[in-house]
């Protein structure tokens, strides 16, 4: 299977397979997964894209795509961390550390389910409310606290669980 360049967040240069499904890519440092595990995660992951598509209304800005798809790369860190992940607001693109995507390929291949993290950073490629959102004073001492992180958190895990539940997905 041939590779895709891939140049990470953290600056990164990579050589990763590419495994598409309808809406979403993942981009791998191995080409030698189990394709019905990989099959299950596209599906479920599919599922979730379509889900966020249709409560939101619209679909992210195009950024970081694999195959035209919203892709999901498995890279060494994200923000210099072997166990993070990133998702871009508002635009297509996800990086999961090592450490994450292994946890999310795990949990598939020995439990049928999907670990939390990836619905979370979809719900960040999602996020289209910043603008609605943040009227208040940038001076303001709820702005200074972290108000837009905070409402990007809850609105990622909100949506997540309408993802769980009307997909009747099985998140660890």
């Amino acid at each position: 299977m041939p590779t895709i360049h891939y140049k990470s967040y953290d600056g990164a240069e990579l050589d990763l397979t590419p495994w598409t499904g309808a809406h979403v890519g993942l981009l791998t440092a191995s080409d030698t997964l189990d394709p019905v595990v990989v099959a299950n995660l596209l599906a479920g992951l599919d599922a979730a894209y379509s889900v966020y598509a249709t409560i939101t209304g619209r679909v992210p800005n195009n950024y970081l795509l694999v195959n035209g798809k919203l892709s999901i790369a498995e890279v060494p860190t994200t923000f210099g961390t072997n166990g993070g992940a990133l998702g871009y607001l508002g635009a297509t693109g996800i990086e999961l550390s090592e450490a994450v995507w292994q946890e999310l390929y795990g949990e598939m291949r020995d439990h049928g389910a999907y670990d939390q993290a990836v619905f979370y950073e979809l719900g960040r490629n999602f996020w289209f409310y910043g603008n609605q959102l943040n009227k208040v004073d940038p001076t303001s001492k709820q702005c200074l606290h972290g108000h837009q992180k905070t409402q990007v958190r809850v609105g990622s895990v909100g949506v997540r669980h309408v993802v769980e539940f009307d997909q009747k997905i099985d998140v660890a």
